[in-house]
């Protein structure tokens, strides 16, 4: 099946300054797909790219079998939500939303339906007669996306568009987005910073960094598997052990000699283990599993557990322990702590 959009070694450069180097996506029609890096990393150079508003300095990118980097945004038939929401404000809601159609010389009648529609979508049908500066910030998120879907494009793009939320408004849109997505069926390329966000709306996640994709995957494929060390670290907590190979290949020696059995063959000589701290336990081993002796540093409750921090193996350690052990858990006493084999993920040596 042919990909809906397709990024096929596309760069930018400003300057001598490269932002983004050699990206090459392909999503699915009716994909869900997030960009995920930190700031600075060529997500959002990436999708003003695919949205027209930044040139391509090398690649190509295709919508729909059309390769469209040439051609101005207006011509793409993208939808684009902004960070910053960018309603008029001297319009109304129905207003605001029906922008688009009025541009496109839509027939008033089908302007009013698609409106309507629309409005009821994002729960805003009592609110079509009101000004942006009278909503809330949620409701004016809803306004920004029934706008950037009632032209019913090709392609929607969101750049952080809960990044000004407080937490309980943002998770409510988390939902909503994803209801809206499933409901409109709309291909959606979602940038953010927030791999929590990421992890509960894609479908697929690419990973960013330095300008270059480190890894596309299913949310649980990126993070019980990551490909580098980056994807490791930057989704989710975790504890990176590391050490050489064994004699044999499924087995890390730590500096400090602990072998530590992995759940695949480690594929370099400089490897490292990656286990996440919910696979940490505490208390005696059973039969084949992996040992340590964690010093305690610190104790945090944290409320469903309590975060334990600590040296082992020659290197900080974290784990989530039962919140009943607290009494128990003192800075700078020895907890023995275990794992099964196959809960730890090999990674490869350190990128130069």
């Amino acid at each position: 099946m042919r990909p809906h959009l397709e990024l096929i070694d596309v760069s930018k450069r400003y300057g001598a300054t490269a932002a983004v180097q050699g990206v090459s996506l392909s999503v699915a029609e009716g994909e869900f797909i997030s960009l995920l890096g930190p700031s600075g990393s060529g997500k959002t150079t990436t999708l003003m790219m695919i949205a027209g508003f930044e040139s391509v300095s090398g690649g190509h990118i295709r919508l729909g079998g059309t390769t469209v980097e040439e051609l101005p945004p207006h011509e793409r038939n993208i939808g684009m939500m902004f960070q910053n929401y960018a309603l008029f404000p001297h319009m109304t809601v129905a207003q605001n939303i029906g922008f688009p159609l009025k541009v496109r010389h839509r027939p008033k009648s089908e302007i009013k339906a698609a409106v309507d529609r629309y409005l009821e979508m994002v729960g805003l049908s009592a609110h079509a007669h009101k000004r942006p500066a009278q909503l809330s910030g949620g409701q004016q998120q809803r306004v920004a996306l029934a706008r950037a879907l009632v032209f019913e494009p090709r392609l929607l793009l969101l750049d952080e568009p809960l990044s000004a939320l407080d937490k309980n408004l943002r998770e409510q849109m988390q939902q909503e987005l994803r209801r809206i997505h499933r409901q409109v069926g709309v291909t959606t390329i979602y940038v953010t910073h927030d791999q929590g966000e990421a992890m509960m709306l894609s479908d697929r996640i690419a990973v960013f960094n330095h300008g270059r994709i480190e890894q596309v995957g299913r949310p649980d494929e990126v993070y019980e598997r990551p490909a580098t060390r980056f994807t490791a670290s930057f989704i989710g907590d975790s504890n990176i052990i590391a050490g050489r190979r064994g004699e044999a290949a499924d087995i890390l020696l730590t500096a400090d000699g602990n072998a530590l059995r992995c759940g695949s063959p480690l594929a370099d000589a400089q490897a490292a283990l990656l286990v996440r701290p919910e696979k940490l336990h505490v208390g005696d081993a059973p039969e084949g599993a992996n040992r340590l002796s964690l010093k305690i540093g610190g104790v945090v409750n944290i409320g469903v557990a309590a975060m334990v921090t600590g040296s082992a193996a020659g290197q900080e350690i974290c784990l989530r322990a039962p919140v009943s052990l607290l009494p128990s858990l003192r800075e700078g006493e020895t907890l023995p702590v275990w794992w099964h084999a196959a809960d730890g993920w090999p990674l490869p040596s350190p990128q130069e």
